[in-house]
């Protein structure tokens, strides 16, 4: 299923903190599978107990308890501070954590007084933040704010609420709408976010912020539930980030989930319930998956931890977090404007929209990095990178050119529509365009507007899906914005077709510089002249179509074959 776009490499094997593609490529990983590969590829630690694992046993039906799972169990209870009587839920993934913790504080708001029915109760509610991300699956999609990937699938599970992150009286506000009445909503059973928000960018929480939440669900017995899934097992500098005082000033959750980082590479996931009572509610039957706590996850997992231990991994990730942040600030590279995170969680901010042009950039140039926001680079590196791998990563970023492209078409997560990679030859055809060295071709030629046999199918594909944002809303974006000066050139007078270009020109944010050739210089010359851009042709504009290009491109001349202006 075409769910994730078109692949950027065919990856064939790793080492450490490097990966191979097919073509014997080598690249500098610097997002570790999306925070996942906390011992980089092929850590012999985990190979070993992974194949030992498999040799014994590889599956049983959750009817049974296997030793790993126990143990894994108890080593995370332990790790995460969790007081006695605390249990662990395991699913396979991020998103089934969070679900997992979700039903369960749609159990807990059924013990609580206004959700009664039988005194006129209201059902009870769950608060999660805006620009939070917790999953897809319908119950994690639920609490994750992004409107574009959530309206497809309306209506989805009911009575949980978005409040503005960051804003204490707008928390504030939600916890006191509650109440009988016409207008009472039903008590708030959890409150669920992120410390580190990152895939809206990685935007870091407010300590005071966090502790006023917490706050807030003491005064009216709500559950705090904190979605680990990209900051635990190591990750920020601290085994869990609420355990960072810079993020929390100490406070303690009621549930954390966990995946990613937990099992180095082996799908797994899940939660941690704080506490006997709360744990009780989950009884046999109430939840469930078949392959959690599989026993070859878990001893992937357990080889995990142990290793991370070992290797005192948790404070590498402290000090060459450090060491990377002051590295790309040093850089001097111009188009940094700053970088935030914490530990081995960062993003790099750019001075303009231009995140996926410098990944494509840094990806040609062997360095892994992720366009996580239009403005925002993301790196996540294998928690085992070394003082001498975050320099050779700092050398390739300080290289990235400041005049990158404004080419970004995406969301508030940087994942909905992106520009076609730099092609590579590769022995797998991994795109989809049938002469792949001519989409190559393309990066330093016209794009025609009166014409589509030199657009790719990726590029049709992200041409239409812009289109139908725009009839939705004409000010869906304004790349001209500045305003830039934007030629448009007609060879033929046209009322109809100067005022609708000089028109969509000024909505996407630019002015329009009209000329006719009959009133200039143009008229004279011997050949029709076309405008050509001095950087490759990136898609521009609102249509994908290479309709309009701003005024500072230089002319250059070429045989006409057809006229690339009206």
């Amino acid at each position: 299923m075409n769910v994730f776009g078109t692949p950027l490499r065919v990856m064939d094997h790793g080492e450490g903190v490097r990966v191979w593609d097919v073509d014997g490529n080598e690249y500098l990983d610097f997002l570790a599978g999306i925070a996942v590969n906390s011992l980089g590829y092929a850590h012999p630690a985990w190979v070993k107990a992974v194949s030992e694992q498999a040799a014994k046993c590889a599956h049983v039906s959750n009817y049974f308890a296997t030793e790993p799972q126990i143990r894994l169990a108890s080593r995370l209870i332990e790790l995460a501070g969790a007081p006695e009587g605390s249990h662990v839920y395991f699913g396979n993934s991020g998103a089934e954590g969070n679900e997992a913790a979700l039903k369960l504080a749609k159990l807990y708001g059924r013990t609580l007084p206004g959700a009664s029915p039988s005194i006129g109760g209201k059902p009870a509610r769950i608060l999660a933040l805006t620009h939070g991300f917790h999953g897809r699956t319908m119950g994690a999609l639920s609490a994750t704010w992004k409107p574009v990937i959530r309206k497809p699938f309306e209506p989805l599970v009911p009575n949980i609420e978005f409040v503005r992150a960051g804003d204490p009286i707008a928390m504030y506000e939600a916890f006191s709408a509650t109440g009988l009445g016409q207008y009472g909503k039903g008590p708030v059973a959890a409150v669920i976010l992120e410390l580190i928000q990152g895939e809206a960018g990685v935007r870091p929480l407010d300590v005071a912020y966090v502790k006023k939440v917490r706050e807030l669900c003491d005064i009216n017995h709500a559950l705090l539930i904190i979605d680990e899934v990209q900051t635990g097992i190591g990750r920020t500098g601290s085994w869990f980030a609420f355990q960072r005082e810079d993020l929390t000033g100490g406070i303690t959750p009621d549930i954390v989930t966990f995946a990613k980082g937990v099992a180095g590479g082996f799908p797994m996931g899940g939660m941690i319930s704080f506490g006997g009572k709360l744990s009780a509610l989950f009884t046999p039957g109430s939840h469930g998956s078949t392959f959690a706590g599989n026993p070859l996850g878990a001893a992937a997992a357990l080889a995990t931890l142990d290793t991370i231990e070992n290797e005192h991994l948790v404070e590498n990730a402290e000090e060459r977090g450090e060491q990377l942040r002051q590295g790309v600030m040093a850089s001097g590279n111009p188009l940094f404007t700053s970088v935030r995170g914490r530990g081995l969680l960062n993003a790099i901010l750019l001075s303009h929209r231009c995140s996926h042009a410098a990944m494509n950039w840094a990806l040609e140039h062997g360095l892994i990095v992720n366009a996580v926001a239009p403005d925002a680079l993301r790196l996540a590196p294998p928690l085992i990178v070394s003082e001498q791998e975050i320099d050779e990563a700092v050398s390739i970023l300080a290289k990235i050119p400041a005049t990158c492209p404004t080419t970004d078409l995406h969301d508030d997560y940087g994942t909905a529509a992106t520009t076609s990679p730099p092609a590579r030859p590769s022995r797998y055809n991994i795109r989809t365009h049938p002469e792949p060295q001519k989409e190559h071709l393309m990066a330093g030629q016209l794009r025609h507007m009166l014409r589509d046999d030199d657009i790719n199918h990726a590029e049709q594909k992200q041409i239409l899906e812009l289109g139908m944002k725009f009839r939705e809303n004409r000010f869906y974006r304004q790349p001209f914005a500045g305003p830039q000066a934007v030629a448009v050139l007609f060879d033929k007078p046209s009322t109809r077709t100067r005022s609708s270009f000089s028109i969509g020109v000024a909505e996407l944010g630019g002015y329009p510089l009209v000329i006719d050739k009959s009133g200039s210089s143009w008229a004279a010359a011997s050949r029709s002249p076309t405008l050509r851009e001095c950087s490759p042709a990136w898609p521009t504009a609102s249509s994908g179509a290479r309709s309009v290009r701003t005024a500072s491109k230089r002319w250059r001349n070429t045989p006409p074959a057809r006229s690339s202006t009206r």
